[in-house]
């Protein structure tokens, strides 16, 4: 069987196989580590090596193990070493204690590994969970469920995959903040809206109401002085970019004055001064929160979700 009939027979596997060797690589590190520090970059490299070396003598996939781990842990192993005494005893049973190990019942086997793993439930982190973060109980609850009732792998996939979607959901909903500064026979008045995070391609429509809003005209027909305090965000990506771009257009064409941004790094900065028109922006220089916060009469406001 060449190289091309082994793609074709594994199909999905060939990317599927790595991943879940090297989530369920990481989740054992973690589970293992008491709190401390872990690193994930190391246990990939570590896991890429040992597979590298192993296809030399045509050995199966290379992954980690919770039960064997566990068993490793409840023997009171405290070093790698424990590995190779592992696999030295491994080979000697297949050589020379097959015939008697053959006896063995799988409740047994089964048994020894429940003994050793039953440390790892904890219960008792429901209740703060459910407490605190709800939200959590969900990636939680289904990476259960799937271990249970499907097999570990795909369990550990499954959960780790939703979580990344409860991430990106979470990271990229936008609650600006609306800061009015009244005006006066001397100045106009300004409105400030201040993001509160990076602006991404899911947040972006709610970044615009806040921005349309705060460009609303009074009873009288005059539009506020808007200022964008960006001094949360790091990362701005291009239908942020795009949207800006609109909102300053549609601005600068009711005759209003340009949109002005405040406390941008000079990286955000660079990304909007290449979109944007440079007629309807401008840079304001830095403003500390207690200029702001010192002045009389502030309305501060949150968009509502």
């Amino acid at each position: 069987m060449g190289f091309s009939d082994i793609c074709l027979e594994l199909g999905a596997a060939i990317g599927l196989i790595p991943l879940i060797a090297i989530l369920e690589q990481v989740a054992i590190t973690k589970a293992f580590a008491n709190g401390k520090r872990t690193d994930a970059t190391q246990e990939m490299i570590a896991l890429g090596v040992g597979t590298i070396l192993g296809s030399l003598f045509s050995s199966m996939p290379i992954t980690a193990s919770f039960g064997r781990s566990s068993v490793q842990a409840a023997s009171g192993a405290k070093t790698p070493l424990t590995n190779i005494y592992g696999g030295v005893l491994v080979l000697l049973a297949l050589g020379f204690l097959m015939p008697s190990l053959a006896y063995i019942p799988k409740t047994i086997l089964a048994s020894v590994i429940i003994t050793s793993v039953i440390f790892m439930v904890e219960l008792e982190e429901l209740k703060p969970m459910w407490k605190s973060r709800r939200v959590e109980l969900l990636p939680f609850g289904v990476t259960f469920l799937c271990c249970l009732f499907i097999n570990m792998e795909y369990g550990i996939l499954i959960g780790a995959g939703i979580h990344l979607l409860l991430l990106a959901y979470m990271g990229n909903r936008p609650h600006p903040e609306l800061i009015r500064l009244p005006g006066n026979e001397v100045t106009e008045e300004r409105v400030i809206v201040k993001a509160d995070s990076n602006l991404y391609f899911p947040g972006v429509e709610k970044f615009r109401h806040a921005l349309n809003e705060a460009t609303e005209v009074d009873a009288e027909g005059r539009s506020p002085c808007l200022m964008v305090d960006l001094s949360n965000l790091t990362e701005i990506d291009y239908s942020a970019l795009k949207m800006i771009k609109s909102v300053a257009a549609e601005y600068h064409k009711r005759g209003q004055s340009v949109l002005h941004f405040v406390n941008a790094t000079p990286k955000v900065a660079l990304s909007i001064a290449c979109t944007l028109p440079s007629a309807d922006i401008a840079f304001l220089p830095k403003v500390d929160k207690g200029d702001v916060t010192n002045v009389g009469g502030i309305q501060m406001e949150e968009i509502a979700a």
